[in-house]
């Protein structure tokens, strides 16, 4: 094993990681620490840029939406969506995991640097999941979707009755929780 204190390992990691990853702390792990199964949270957050006009500074970075949306509905959906559900109606039909029950602890939008930002946090999240709220909740937002209809979709637990899947390059796993980090959770 390697005797490398750990602001040492953030600077070695740093050197050798491209541009667009950064290791901001290195802490010392128990030697069973698995970072997949060791974590009880997750935060995600989905960018949106809605305008009418294409930007291509952030084609790659954010989901360019061209439409309004009425942010009181989407807010008003999201209070269905918290707590602990089976969400088979929000996860790709694609998946193999068979618990489907997770719990949504928070749910916020706000505008930030010119974006929608979209946060999550919950204990977990199946495969799409994220994906698929921010664009059901863009169906709301739009007037495609009635706001109570949440509370069906996860009663219905049929992936073909949500919304339609947002684009990948919006969505950014932002913090994983652990352990010792339960209180913040």
């Amino acid at each position: 094993m390697l005797e490398i204190e750990p602001a040492r390992w953030q600077i070695a990691l740093n050197s050798l990681l491209p541009d667009d990853i950064a290791v901001l702390s290195v802490d010392i792990a128990k030697p069973d620490f698995h970072a997949r199964f060791d974590a009880v949270g997750k935060e995600y957050r989905y960018f949106l840029l809605q305008s009418k006009h294409r930007d291509p500074f952030q084609r790659n970075y954010a989901y360019q939406f061209q439409y309004e949306f009425n942010f009181d509905a989407m807010r008003e959906a999201s209070k269905h969506l918290l707590g602990t559900h089976d969400f088979t109606s929000f996860c790709s039909a694609k998946t193999e995991v068979e618990d489907r029950v997770r719990t949504l602890k928070e749910i916020d939008f706000y505008e930030e640097n010119g974006l929608l930002v979209f946060r999550f946090v919950g204990d977990g999240f199946l495969y799409n999941m994220v994906r698929i709220l921010v664009g059901t909740l863009l169906e709301v937002g739009t007037g495609k979707r009635d706001a109570a209809s949440m509370q069906q979709l996860l009663e219905d637990q049929d992936r073909t009755r949500a919304g339609k899947t947002a684009p990948g390059h919006g969505l950014y796993l932002w913090k994983v929780f652990y352990e010792e980090f339960e209180n913040k959770f």
